[in-house]
């Protein structure tokens, strides 16, 4: 190779070089003025809200009535494991009321409901600490109990009771007035621009805006639950009320022969009625005295009736007995043993598909007087 070849590969060297520098500055301009779009995107774009970690998660909750007389309770299971109390665990010398029916979980807060004092305690989902709670003795008038509650918006639900219905301000947690036209209130639910009360056994309709009285619709003594098709449903025993939550019009089903939905006529617990997530279906148990031992699948198209839960021998229903698991849609049938006394110790759950009476798991919930009223996911 000549010297003139070399020098003029020398010179392309040196271009290139100058080049790649050139090229380098600009990469990083770019990449400092990245950071400001990728902000703007991860603000503004993608519409994500932050993940939130609950304490416990991916499991079932079991709201307990307690013995008579005694507080109620919160366990919760996970893989094979029960957490027992885990209210009272968490939150050192505080208790909740006695006789726990039933909770609403809502923008990572729990509400769990109590027949006597404290009413309604609100728990943090992250830490499962206390919040607040609606408490004091006669706050919901004389012998007053509270039975279920809903929530209604960002800053309002209702809370029934024995004593009527009232709104509960969430933000924070108090007890407002009581809401007009309600007697002995037991099931309420939202759907759109409606809410349905149980009152004095008549379902009363409201305005989901200002709670103003609409109109009275039908009979009923348990309700409520939404199905696929979005209609809602409540039971007046033998038969199954269905109600269009645009037009609020009621039909009536009548059961076949010896079918009647499972209810407590002496005092409040949860219903039984629940949906499907997969079929137009809706579940129910069936009462039979004191008691109820199986459970059925009510297809809505066809309006043939299927069993999915038979009690286990020597056991029965108890408490609201049925909830779905809303991702799986698996059914959780709860269980005491027949007998009185220490029999009340012996607790059972069964997991069903809702389609097959097969368990897909049974599992024991002994030891305790938990006297389970309702599964919560």
């Amino acid at each position: 190779m000549n010297q003139l070849s070399i020098i003029k590969i020398t010179s392309k060297l040196r271009k290139m070089k100058r080049l790649s520098l050139l090229f380098g500055k600009l990469c990083l301009i770019a990449l400092m003025a990245l950071p400001v779009f990728t902000s703007c995107s991860d603000d503004e774009d993608d519409g994500k809200e932050p993940t939130i970690i609950h304490k416990y998660e991916n499991g079932f909750y079991v709201i307990n009535e307690g013995k008579m007389g005694s507080k109620g309770s919160i366990c919760y299971y996970k893989n094979k494991q029960w957490f027992n109390n885990i209210y009272r665990t968490n939150n050192s010398g505080k208790t909740l009321g006695n006789t726990s029916t039933t909770a609403t979980i809502y923008n990572n807060k729990m509400y769990v409901v109590s027949k006597e004092s404290p009413y309604l305690t609100e728990i943090n989902l992250e830490d499962f600490s206390h919040v607040a709670a609606i408490e004091g003795e006669e706050l919901l008038g004389t012998n007053g109990q509270s039975n279920d509650f809903c929530i209604i918006n960002d800053n309002t639900a209702i809370l029934t009771s024995t004593n009527g219905a009232f709104k509960v301000n969430l933000n924070p947690l108090a007890l407002g007035e009581t809401i007009e036209g309600t007697g002995r209130t037991k099931d309420v639910y939202k759907s759109g621009n409606h809410v349905l009360i149980i009152s004095d056994d008549k379902i009363l309709s409201y305005n989901a805006i200002d709670l103003s009285f609409e109109k009275e619709l039908t009979d009923a003594v348990t309700g409520f639950t939404q199905s696929k098709d979005g209609n809602i449903w409540a039971a007046n025993m033998d038969k199954l009320i269905k109600i269009d939550p645009n037009t609020l019009t009621v039909s009536e089903i009548a059961l076949p022969e010896g079918f009647s939905v499972n209810y407590n006529s002496m005092a409040y617990t949860p219903t039984c009625l629940c949906s499907s997530i997969s079929e137009n279906a809706i579940y129910f148990v069936k009462k039979d005295g004191w008691n109820s031992k199986e459970a059925y699948k009510y297809d809505i198209a066809s309006g043939d009736l299927t069993k999915i839960v038979t009690a286990p021998d020597n056991y029965s229903f108890y408490g609201a007995g049925l909830s779905v698991d809303p991702k799986k849609g698996n059914v959780y049938a709860t269980f005491t043993e027949d007998g009185w006394g220490d029999h009340y110790m012996n607790n059972q759950i069964l997991v069903v598909n809702g389609k097959q009476e097969t368990p897909i798991q049974t599992i024991d919930y002994s030891g305790e007087f938990w006297f389970p009223s309702k599964i919560i996911f």
